[in-house]
């Protein structure tokens, strides 16, 4: 089957149904994979050390990956994507010591690199191709609600098998691993199905697997460039640095945080259920979109976002009690989930198909730069005080909003019908380069 075959709506319901089958394992694995691990006899060092492996890989990975799929094809990506996935829960679930868990780290950056930016990227092009571009909004706005509930949903999961301990021979811990192994061959077998390749310029063909490997190179100097010469592109890849940078308060210390203003065993009690309600919770800011596009567009509705995100983790910081972290830590994913999909919108809108994949991947690629650098950062000023670090991490939060006004000139030419110009045809520096409406 072909693109050529499907409607945008047809298109943007199998990329929801993806979406959500990709986040449901993570989900799965956020309130179960520390506490397995030291049931195995694992350090909390050797955790530390292990799962760092995910990001290094993942980020050497990102923009190779990104680039093959902008010259092998989408779907081969995905469908490598998927092989390596469902391997690292294999052994996860079946090596019960530190080698499966760092086999299963380093599993999963292979695989959060072939994945990131290929699903989205076959998305867009797909639903262009439909003669239906305004499915892309929809899609990518309702898959950030997807995603909320997907991770909310593993969540939930995952503690009901724990509490129900369901397979016999199975450490409880275990079972959310083996339904995660499920669910990643349901993942593979629906990339299969429900992707026919749209590669940009081949029609539903793509090219052979060495002769791509040798062009991917090319693809990823041609994203960089495209990058480096769009005014546009490079304000929304440095608000993924000062994004991934942020995040990490809200993401990472936040048990830092609860710990502070409360004691550990209430701290902990409380982060399960609170992480499970803030990603279904996430969907809320999803709903808020369209109003807020209507009155201040994508870039402004962005820059507010990222505003209002700010001076959440600020005063999350500044909290004096276990009631107003929650608060925060709630409110944070209502406006990450509507950031999200904003984000993406504006990305999108930005890119020639061409070099969707590959800059998608430099964006990813800045997200992961700074979420290190964050993690080193935050994590040192946390161990002096968790209040500073979060009010760190809100400025940094809040140094991104006007970034995104450099956006506001492609919102302007998409109303206009005008295409996103091919590398060389617009992308070249020089006088006109420093109007924000160059991509």
């Amino acid at each position: 089957m072909t693109t050529g075959t499907l409607s945008g709506i047809q298109i943007r319901r199998r990329f929801l149904v993806l979406h959500g089958l990709r986040w449901i394992p993570v989900g799965i694995l956020i309130p179960s994979l520390v506490l397995l691990s030291t049931e195995r006899g694992i350090s909390l060092g050797d955790i530390g050390l292990a799962m760092s492996l995910r990001g290094f890989v993942w980020l050497f990975m990102d923009l190779p990956a990104g680039g093959l799929a902008d010259t092998w094809g989408r779907r081969p990506v995905l469908l490598s994507g998927g092989v390596v996935n469902l391997a690292g829960f294999v052994c996860l679930a079946a090596m019960p010591n530190l080698t499966g868990l760092m086999l299963f780290s380093v599993l999963q950056g292979v695989f959060r690199g072939l994945d990131s930016g290929a699903l989205k990227s076959w998305f867009v092009d797909a639903s262009l191709a439909s003669g239906e571009p305004d499915a892309v909004e929809k899609g990518l706005r309702h898959s950030g609600a997807v995603l909320g509930y997907a991770i909310g949903l593993g969540c939930v999961l995952s503690g009901g098998l724990v509490l129900l301990d369901p397979l016999p021979g199975v450490s409880a811990l275990n079972a959310p691993t083996v339904l995660g192994a499920v669910l990643a061959a349901v993942s593979l077998v629906s990339f299969w199905l429900l992707v026919p390749e749209t590669k940009p310029g081949t029609g539903t063909s793509f090219l052979p697997f060495a002769k791509a490997l040798r062009t991917t190179p090319a693809a990823i100097g041609g994203a960089l460039k495209v990058v480096g010469t769009s005014r546009t592109l490079l304000m929304l890849v440095l608000v993924e640095l000062l994004w991934g940078f942020g995040m990490v308060a809200y993401e990472v210390l936040i048990p830092v945080r609860l710990d502070d203003v409360t004691s550990a065993d209430t701290a902990a009690a409380l982060l399960s259920p609170a992480s499970a309600a803030a990603w279904f919770i996430s969907s809320l800011g999803v709903a808020m979109l369209p109003w807020m596009q209507r009155r201040l567009g994508r870039a402004g509705s962005a820059a507010v976002l990222r505003l209002v995100q700010g001076a959440i983790v600020v005063g999350m910081g500044l909290a004096a009690g276990p009631v107003g972290a929650l608060i925060g830590y709630l409110a944070c994913y209502i406006v990450h989930g509507a950031a999200t999909p904003l984000h993406d919108m504006l990305l999108h809108d930005s890119v020639p198909s061409t070099h969707r994949a590959a800059a998608s991947s430099v964006n990813s690629t800045a997200t992961q730069l700074s979420n290190a650098l964050g993690l080193l950062v935050l994590s040192r000023i946390a161990g002096g005080s968790s209040a500073i670090a979060f009010v760190v991490a809100g400025i940094a939060l809040a140094a991104a909003a006007p970034l995104y006004l450099a956006a506001r000139g492609v919102e302007g030419r998409k109303k206009s019908g005008a295409a996103v110009p091919e590398p060389g045809h617009g992308t070249n520096p020089g006088p006109a380069a420093t109007k924000p409406s160059d991509a």
